[in-house]
């Protein structure tokens, strides 16, 4: 009995390494300490600036800011949601890098729309 134990814990601990090493995307831009949350491989950060004091999407490969005044995000599937201090809504597809700005949440896809009125909440 003891050998089924030893082999049953072998199998778990082997198949829980190979779930975390394959379902974990490598990570291209390490998180640097201002940094509140990362997407996909590190490209789109979630970063916090002191002055003025906010926070923003950085993307860390083009070296620019792509939303400021960041009050709220949430991911769904390769998607960042986000809304900013003055009411726009923003959807970046982390993977391709494309930005999409919704002046309201009403014009955006309904199940978008749903993610937004979460967020505002």
């Amino acid at each position: 009995m003891v050998d089924w134990a030893k082999l049953r814990a072998a199998v778990l601990t082997i198949g829980g390494a190979a779930l975390f090493v394959f379902g974990c995307e490598e990570q291209k831009h390490p998180w640097g300490k201002r940094t509140r949350d990362s997407f996909g491989d590190g490209r789109f950060q979630i970063v916090r600036v002191a002055r003025p004091p906010n926070m923003l999407l950085y993307d860390c490969e083009l070296k620019q800011p792509v939303v400021e005044h960041v009050k709220s995000w949430a991911t769904r599937s390769v998607y960042v949601f986000l809304v900013d201090d003055v009411g726009k809504f923003w959807k970046v597809d982390y993977r391709t890098g494309t930005v999409t700005l919704f002046e309201k949440a009403d014009a955006a896809a309904a199940e978008d729309r749903r993610v937004f009125e979460k967020l505002v909440q």
